[in-house]
């Protein structure tokens, strides 16, 4: 579960802060959220496969959220091997976006497919709606209060295997080779004495998945702590020092503070702020980041370009 900032910026793009937008990277699927002018640049630099692209997921349908959707979509048409490619937003994603595509002359070689977001939060005795769904994770997603029709996603990885342990299968007289491999596939094999070893005996107990939580604009509210609760990374738009809180309440976004104290308190392992606004300059990033850090350890602003390793919180 790998994760690569595309870009940070909110409103403008600059130079050093290309637009917001995350692609997270799981065996050889991707998982694109949110789609901001110049998305299609920072992907290649990123070096990621297009055609692996399975999912984007808009917040809401902003420019900063989607220009830079028509030419990544054009692009990807080029390659071979690209299949139906499922787009999720709020209502009237599909009406926005196909006639878009159509104006400017694009024609897909591959499907699209609209999973549009509508309807109240759900009660907390009721799971999150599920978005998308597939052999690696399951999307979740909740209304969040913003100016326009906004969601928030939390992508939840299935269980993973134990984790297998060579230093046990040697004692049962299982040499290290092509065996180890039957066994972490769940296969028993027999020993040279005759014993069989079975997956279970070398095999950890299942792993919970990770979590990666996403939440472009909002303004504080409750769903935000149901949605960020537990998870081990959470990108999080807040790039508003509090100097501009009134602008920022004004435009129903967060602050630092804001945004980082509301991670603190759902008790996110990681949260990295995103959506800078263009008034939050490079010289005052580091300002930033030690308001982030004041509510949690490995709370900063997220850097364009940069890649982690989702770990457990």
């Amino acid at each position: 579960m790998e994760l690569t900032i595309l870009g940070t910026g909110s409103d403008a793009p600059r130079p050093e802060r290309p637009l917001s937008a995350a692609a997270l990277r799981m065996d050889s699927a991707l998982y694109l959220l949110d789609c901001g002018e110049g998305t299609q640049l920072t992907w290649t630099e990123a070096r990621l496969n297009l055609a692996s692209l399975r999912v984007v997921a808009l917040t809401h349908l902003h420019p900063a959220q989607v220009l830079g959707l028509p030419g990544l979509l054009a692009r990807r048409g080029q390659l071979a091997g690209a299949e139906t490619l499922t787009v999720v937003a709020p209502k009237g994603a599909q009406e926005l976006i196909v006639p878009l595509l159509l104006g400017l002359g694009v024609r897909l070689s591959y499907g699209l497919r609209f999973v549009e977001l509508d309807g109240p939060v759900p009660g907390k005795k009721k799971p999150m709606p599920v978005a998308y769904e597939d052999e690696q994770l399951t999307l979740r997603w909740l209304p969040v209060d913003h100016t326009v029709p906004c969601v928030a996603y939390r992508l939840e990885e299935h269980p993973r295997p134990g984790r297998f342990d060579p230093a046990v299968a040697q004692a049962r007289g299982i040499a290290p080779g092509p065996d180890f491999g039957t066994l972490r596939a769940g296969t028993p094999v027999t020993a040279p004495d005759g014993t069989v070893v079975k997956p279970e005996d070398v095999v950890g107990p299942p792993r919970p998945g990770r979590t990666l939580c996403w939440v472009a604009d909002s303004a504080p509210c409750k769903a935000l702590y149901r949605l960020l609760d537990g998870a081990d990374l959470a990108l999080v738009g807040g790039g508003w020092l509090q100097e501009h809180a009134e602008v920022a309440a004004s435009m129903k976004q967060l602050t630092v503070r804001d945004a980082s104290r509301i991670c603190s308190r759902a008790k996110v392992g990681q949260a990295l702020l995103t959506q800078l606004s263009p008034r939050l300059s490079e010289e005052r990033i580091p300002e930033a980041d030690a308001l982030a850090a004041e509510q949690g350890e490995g709370f900063r602003c997220a850097s364009a370009g940069e890649r982690m390793v989702v770990a457990t919180g």
